[in-house]
């Protein structure tokens, strides 16, 4: 839950949920630059956020443990994108990154 400078209120998905939830299903977006954009999202929350990283990191390996039949398909889905990458998609990955 969170409240906007406006007093609006809402609710988002936690970020080891987001991780999860987006390693499950990039593979399935239609376009490309989706799945880039998924990816790139997934380092970057992982890994850019400093002690927000940390905490989602360490929440996604807690839902790893919790559901396995479901990291299986992050793993293969992640492993099966590494394994295919060209130095194009590659290219078209790193371009998700606005500073370069």
């Amino acid at each position: 839950m969170f409240t906007t400078q406006q007093d609006l209120t809402g609710r988002v998905v936690s970020p080891g949920s987001w991780i999860f939830h987006k390693g499950l299903t990039f593979p399935k977006r239609n376009a490309p630059l989706k799945i880039h954009k998924d990816l790139y999202g997934i380092w970057y929350v992982a890994s850019q956020l400093e002690a927000f990283s940390t905490r989602a990191v360490d929440e996604f390996r807690q839902l790893s443990q919790q559901h396995p039949r479901c990291f299986r398909t992050f793993y293969k889905n992640v492993s099966q994108w590494l394994e295919e990458a060209t130095p194009n998609k590659w290219s078209q990955l790193e371009a998700q990154d606005p500073f370069g």
